[in-house]
């Protein structure tokens, strides 16, 4: 969407929406010339905005006070600061004072909440349908649910969380800043599809969904639908997962041992290879010889039936275009790969403190660094990236080359622009990525396993 914001609410009546942009209140964006127009009077002080069910607007300003706008006027509602008033579902307004204390405004008074109050260290944001059963951000962001006089810790630590006043349904901006929804039978937080990794704000009203980007950017979601890019869940639980750049078939760690021949009718991956029970990373050239590393970090080689260890301890471990394997050294990070009958250095310029690597060949080379920085060997030379990561694949059929960065988004690398695209569609909870036949594949921190279709 068109401008910028620092705050959104929604209207519970009309479903209008209103925004907080350079500290003036704003509203009925126009979708044709992408503009907002400006709601009443300037007031060149607004920090938060909330909206009754009955329509009337309410003001927090950078000071923490709080204002009705009544007729294009703004009227100071005195006796209370705070950072964001919180209109619930029954009608009542409601404030968290400075000192992280639950306040209703009553009569043009603020009181204090004796049975809600009772929780350690205050409360960060709270909403609700009414003053006997409340949702909350405790002081430490633990969701919690006041019910029967009583607060109890439910699922998650969103930073942010909104109730949609029409339907009752709960939305938050989770940890890694992607847009929850709670599902009321599991009693979870469950990720949309199609996910941003950069939100801070969420405002929802009949399931329509809008959000603040931590660059103040305005998104509006549009639900999935056939046509668009998205990642879609395949059942099993992996911890790793690789693709054969030789047939592009898939692999997976689960319960430390591999599987592949995922069969999509019966939903079940096939045991690949003798068992293990120990294997933590898994790597498979173009000529389909099939690596691991066990969680002891010693590397090992399937041969025949049988798993032949390879005289290295490594923390990563990957193919290049020719089947070559190569690793992260256990001790220093240092990059080795196994040529004939021993380990050498492929590359012309050492780099230790590897953590992950992503080799081409023997004159290009990608790796993640302990410290997440990322860095790119080429012409004989190492160049640091932009970005961290947690994980890189290279794509050896496309020489595309993937991450899953800070916030667990998948990103592809722009050669032409120099910089890291994430893609449409992307999780905001990716742990590792592969990639071969421009095909992707992840695994989640939960674990589960999805494949991107574009």
């Amino acid at each position: 969407m068109g401008g910028q914001a620092t705050d959104i609410a929604i209207n519970p009546k009309d479903g209008k929406v209103f925004v907080v942009s350079n500290k003036n209140i704003f509203t009925n964006y126009n979708t044709i010339s992408k503009r907002w127009s400006t709601f009443s009077t300037r007031t060149n002080k607004a920090n938060s905005v909330s909206v009754t069910r009955d329509g009337a607007v309410y003001m927090v300003s950078t000071a923490g006070e709080v204002f009705i706008e009544v007729n294009r006027r703004w009227i100071k509602v005195p006796g209370i600061k705070t950072a964001e008033l919180i209109a619930s579902k029954d009608g009542r307004i409601y404030a968290i004072d400075f000192s992280k204390k639950l306040r209703q405004l009553y009569r043009g008074q603020w009181n204090q909440l004796i049975g809600q109050n009772r929780i350690s260290n205050g409360l960060n944001q709270v909403i609700g349908i009414g003053p006997k059963e409340l949702y909350a951000r405790a002081s430490n962001n633990a969701f919690t649910r006041f019910s029967g006089g009583k607060w109890s810790t439910q699922q998650g630590y969103p930073l942010k969380i909104a109730l949609d006043h029409a339907n009752g349904n709960m939305y938050a901006v989770g940890q890694n800043r992607g847009i929850y929804k709670w599902n009321k039978q599991t009693k979870r937080w469950d990720m949309l599809p199609g996910n941003r990794s950069d939100f801070k704000d969420v405002a929802v009203h009949n399931d329509a969904i809008w959000a603040i980007a931590t660059d103040k950017s305005i998104y509006r979601y549009k639900p999935r639908t056939v046509h668009s890019n998205y990642f879609e869940k395949v059942s099993g639980t992996a911890t790793d997962v690789t693709i054969s750049a030789g047939n592009g078939k898939v692999y997976t760690v689960s319960g430390k041992n591999i599987y592949t021949d995922y069969d999509t009718r019966a939903k079940r991956w096939k045991a690949f290879g003798p068992k293990s029970n120990d294997t933590k990373r898994i790597a498979i050239g173009p000529n389909n010889t099939m690596y691991r590393i066990s969680t002891a970090n010693q590397v090992g080689q399937l041969v025949g039936s049988r798993w032949n260890w390879m005289s290295s301890f490594s923390f990563d471990i990957a193919t290049d275009s020719r089947s070559n394997p190569w690793v992260a050294m256990k001790s220093g990070g240092d990059i080795q790969s196994y040529r004939s009958v021993r380990w050498m250095r492929p590359l012309s310029k050492v780099i230790i403190n590897v953590s992950r690597i992503a080799p081409l060949n023997d004159y290009e080379a990608w790796v993640i660094m302990k410290d997440n920085t990322i860095q790119r060997y080429k012409n004989g030379r190492w160049q640091r990236m932009p970005g961290k990561a947690i994980d890189i694949a290279i794509d050896i059929r496309s020489e595309e080359v993937y991450i899953v960065n800070m916030v667990n988004a998948v990103a592809k690398w722009n050669n032409s622009n120099n910089r890291w695209d994430v893609l449409s569609g992307s999780r905001a909870d990716a742990k590792n990525v592969a990639a071969n036949f421009r095909k992707v594949w992840i695994t989640t921190t939960k674990n589960e396993i999805y494949y991107y279709k574009n």
